[in-house]
């Protein structure tokens, strides 16, 4: 069948568009009607019928226990008690010891750890073995 002219053309065109959106109106309707409501979830539970004859129990509610209570670290240290106390953090930056170690890296200072804690560390650490008298027997309790 040969088109005779452009406005034949042009109303197959406008037929064909017409008959399209037609067919795509009835198609929705129809799927509209044919899908069916969801009475239950995936789990099979039914709506509104969560706590009965589903099988599921509720779990018994437990005693909690005592709230945590933070105890602060004490910390030993042999010799004597002024001149053996090592600086504390804000010590180590006005007193200039932060300058003898190594400045932190990116990563380091990501993960929380500065180069304040690892002055205040060696500090600690250098002090107390001053004291430190390896005759006197230990006092940590042994592990098994």
């Amino acid at each position: 069948m040969l088109v005779k002219s452009v406005k034949e053309l042009l109303l197959f065109k406008k037929l064909s568009d017409r008959l399209i959106q037609d067919i795509t109106l009835l198609i929705v309707e129809v799927l509209k009607i044919l899908a069916p409501k969801a009475t239950s979830f995936s789990t099979g539970i039914k709506f509104g019928q969560q706590n009965s004859s589903t099988g599921f129990v509720q779990l018994p509610k437990m005693d909690e226990g005592p709230t945590y209570q933070y105890v602060p670290i004490t910390q030993e240290i042999e010799g004597p008690t002024q001149e053996s106390t090592p600086p504390g953090l804000r010590e180590v930056q006005t007193r200039g010891y932060i300058f003898n170690v190594r400045k932190e890296t990116e990563v380091e200072k990501a993960g929380g750890f500065g180069a304040n804690i690892a002055c205040l560390r060696a500090l600690q650490e250098a002090i107390w073995l001053v004291y430190h008298n390896p005759s006197k027997p230990s006092q940590e309790v042994p592990t098994t």
